[in-house]
């Protein structure tokens, strides 16, 4: 009876989706509607049974099959890379572009600040440390796009006999997104031992590891779950005391990523990420 019940499910999808053209975005949603215009820079649509006119820019698109069979391919004038984890954090590529966000899935709000040591601190390696932060804040939470929203640069203030200083410091803050699909994961049920953990604090210049190797944990359907179509897990890890639940953003056959965000009172937030080697 499940059997016919699910061919006859699938039979009635491929039936409608055969009267309609599908919109592949390059986020991994699907559209399915009736095209009504392809300009140089968007394509427009209605959905079934409505009149009103949507609009999509075509940086956002993979490809659009028509319903007589004809298929479109679009290429990204923006290449950005797959993130797995933290490790990757330098393949994460910033921006300023608002268009370069669109049709990229939004995942949270970044901050970060450099603060130099001394009044001699050069504001230009400051801005970099800002920068190579908010992007490990991003490969941390498996995004691959920073769009920095406002930057903040203080120079220094050199006191003198009965002046005080100020020390220079870059702050910025931003968005970032994903082009990943992270909702088709390959997550396989069964024992998983701890293999790095890395922490970033809100006052930490770079991450570190912490020692959490040989914990085993059990993955199965009581721990796991889905939010909005992406994946994730509860569960305990020693050397993680504050936090009882992670978003998986990197599976496949022998190995498992973990994100986890705590923020304290004052809103300050420590990233984390979880390696997890299939047992």
């Amino acid at each position: 009876m499940r059997l016919f019940l699910l061919l006859t499910f699938l039979v009635s999808v491929l039936h409608v989706s055969a009267q309609q053209d599908t919109i592949f975005k390059a986020n991994g949603d699907q559209l399915f509607v009736h095209i009504k215009e392809v300009t140089e820079t968007s394509v427009k649509y209605v959905f079934p049974k409505e009149d009103a006119l949507n609009t999509v820019n075509k940086s956002s698109i993979k490809k659009i099959s028509y319903k007589s069979g004809r298929q479109d391919f679009f290429e990204s004038q923006l290449s950005l890379l797959d993130i797995t984890s933290c490790l990757d954090w330098n393949k994460v590529h910033l921006s300023n572009i608002e268009t370069e966000i669109t049709g990229l899935r939004k995942v949270a709000n970044l901050g970060a600040k450099a603060q130099g040591m001394t009044t001699w601190s050069s504001t230009v390696k400051l801005q970099d440390r800002a920068y190579d932060k908010i992007k490990m804040q991003a490969a941390m939470l498996g995004a691959n796009m920073v769009y920095i929203i406002e930057q903040n640069t203080e120079e220094a203030v050199h006191g003198g006999r009965t002046g005080s200083a100020k020390l220079p410091g870059v702050t910025v803050s931003g968005s970032c997104y994903t082009s990943q699909n992270k909702s088709g994961l390959n997550i396989n049920n069964g024992e998983y031992q701890v293999g790095q953990v890395y922490k970033l604090g809100a006052n930490d210049f770079n991450m570190y590891e912490l020692n959490g190797k040989d914990e085993v944990i059990t993955v199965d359907d009581s721990n796991l779950l889905i939010e909005n179509k992406h994946h994730k897990i509860n569960i305990r890890v020693k050397c993680i005391r504050k936090l009882d639940q992670y978003s998986i953003i990197h599976a496949n056959e022998k190995e498992m990523v973990l994100s986890g965000v705590f923020s304290s009172k004052n809103g300050r937030k420590t990233y984390y990420n979880i390696f997890l080697k299939r047992r």
